[in-house]
């Protein structure tokens, strides 16, 4: 459904110092239209991490591949480096690639219906042309142990670009508020003297 808004002017009474004054305010209406029809959208190159030992957060945080770069598998590009084969099946990964394309989907159908507001009531989608690689991406994992909880941090190996959690101190975090908050305190002193 499309909705477009439209404004009527609507008559009201207001009590200002106990007299009943007559005003006149715009309101926004909605005039809802049905449509339907046809998007297309075309997915190529999408990333479905088949390792169990990669957080997908992890992955789409590690930036872009330049997939017009990749080549044929050869052992020795992973000689003296240990690697993961993957760990799900081409159909999970397909759910998985489906599961991200699904707002894709919405935003390219909403901007289709055009107007101001969209409804959408049912949608059909429809895979053309489905193809899966198996791509060994060069990605460094590692982790570490601080007071007793593992952090895990990966490197991609084609940007340089680094992804993972770290450990927060609460104590600096609540020490830095009350540092600025002194430094804010002191500046406003300073200025309501003058």
């Amino acid at each position: 459904m499309r909705g477009n808004y439209y404004y009527v002017t609507e008559t009201y009474v207001e009590e200002v110092d106990g007299e009943e004054i007559v005003r006149e305010r715009e309101v926004r209406e909605i005039e809802w239209f049905p449509v339907f029809g046809n998007v297309v959208n075309n997915f190529r190159n999408m990333i479905v991490g088949a390792s169990k030992s990669l957080q997908p957060d992890t992955l789409k945080k590690l930036g872009s591949w330049d997939f017009s770069k990749l080549v044929n598998y050869d052992e020795r590009y992973i000689s003296g480096f240990r690697s993961e084969t993957y760990q799900m099946s081409p159909q999970d990964a397909l759910e998985v690639a489906k599961n991200s394309m699904g707002p894709v989907i919405n935003q390219t159908i909403m901007r289709d219906i055009g107007g101001d507001e969209q409804q959408i009531g049912s949608t059909t989608t429809e895979l053309d042309n489905i193809g899966i690689k198996y791509v060994l991406l060069p990605i460094w994992i590692s982790s570490y142990v601080y007071k007793n909880k593992t952090y895990q941090f990966a490197i991609n190996g084609y940007t340089g670009q680094v992804s993972g959690k770290r450990p927060w101190s609460t104590g600096k975090i609540i020490g830095l508020i009350v540092v600025i908050l002194i430094i804010l305190a002191l500046i406003f002193f300073m200025v309501s003297k003058h």
